[in-house]
């Protein structure tokens, strides 16, 4: 199984290149974060979610794994909806707001972070995005 995760960037926000990277890296963060709670809460008994990141983990020791990601290009309303559809399918989404320190309004919303997902998923979801 090879999982991928998935990164809409809201390119409605003309953010420059470093914006953006900073922006992935805090949807990286929370996701991140939200692994290693459901980890501690369930006391080492995986759920659906620990084990798609587990096996999203382990297939960095294959050949070709390596923790698959993709930064795609979205507008804020299409974040909106992929993020509302996926929560409905039982999808974890991380959505980042930025704090409007330097380029972009406060409460704007940057970056949407999904889990990982089989790559079916991926296109079934994401196939119409660009990439970034």
């Amino acid at each position: 199984m090879t999982l991928k995760q998935v990164f809409l960037v809201n390119t409605d926000l003309k953010m420059t290149c470093g914006k953006i990277c900073a922006q992935i890296a805090h949807a990286e963060t929370l996701y991140m974060e939200s692994v290693m709670m459901d980890y501690a809460d369930i006391k080492h008994q995986y759920d659906a979610f620990t084990d798609r990141y587990f096996a999203w983990k382990d297939d960095s020791v294959k050949p070709i794994g390596l923790m698959l990601k993709v930064s795609l290009k979205s507008d804020e309303t299409t974040m909106q909806s992929i993020a509302s559809l996926l929560s409905l399918k039982g999808i974890k989404c991380y959505e980042v707001y930025d704090l409007g320190k330097t380029q972009i309004e406060n409460g704007s919303f940057t970056v949407l972070c999904v889990e990982p997902l089989e790559e079916e998923q991926c296109t079934k979801y994401f196939g119409h995005l660009k990439l970034l």
